[in-house]
């Protein structure tokens, strides 16, 4: 049983690991080849698991989901955050695009340029900055010349609307 538990814990971590290694887009943007490495990665990672009977499922389950909480504990120290899930990287700083960080990143210029345009912004030179957060999303932070007007900026004041309720659900008040 305890070479069972020892091989997950083992795996689990690797698997993480290799995660890791294969960048923040893996999981954000799930091309054809990141899909196809992360189905491998995990086919080749469980293969060597086989339970014998229920007693080692049982104990496989529950081994997880300690050392999933065991992760999350620890992901709570700032260094091992760093480590276990990563840090947001800059990828376009006043307009202009940081080819150092593409290439660290392994986010391919066609596709940022795909999110920013998806995004509504056609021009990087109305973005000040746009960063890849650690679970592979771009945050998107226009110049504000650009930014939509709304009435806080102008000091308007707006009444409250409260929160909207459905007066008349399929048909029925």
């Amino acid at each position: 049983m305890f070479i069972f538990i020892g091989k997950l814990i083992l795996l689990f971590g690797l698997v993480i690991l290799a995660m890791r290694c294969m960048g923040k887009t893996v999981l954000a943007q799930l091309t054809p080849p990141d899909l196809a490495a992360i189905v491998f990665l995990v086919t080749l990672s469980v293969s060597p698991i086989k339970a014998n009977g229920i007693g080692q499922t049982i104990a496989g389950i529950i081994t997880i989901i300690i050392v999933y909480i065991l992760f999350f504990k620890f992901s709570l120290f700032r260094w091992l955050n760093r480590l276990f899930i990563g840090q947001p990287s800059i990828l376009i700083k006043h307009g202009k695009i940081s080819k150092k960080e593409l290439r660290k990143t392994r986010f391919s210029l066609v596709e940022l340029l795909s999110a920013i345009r998806s995004a509504g912004y056609p021009n990087i030179k109305d973005l000040d900055y746009v960063i890849l957060e650690p679970n592979g999303d771009l945050s998107i932070l226009p110049n504000q010349s650009v930014v939509n007007l709304t009435p806080r900026p102008l000091n308007i004041e707006t009444d409250y609307q409260g929160l909207p309720i459905a007066v008349i659900v399929e048909g029925k008040i």
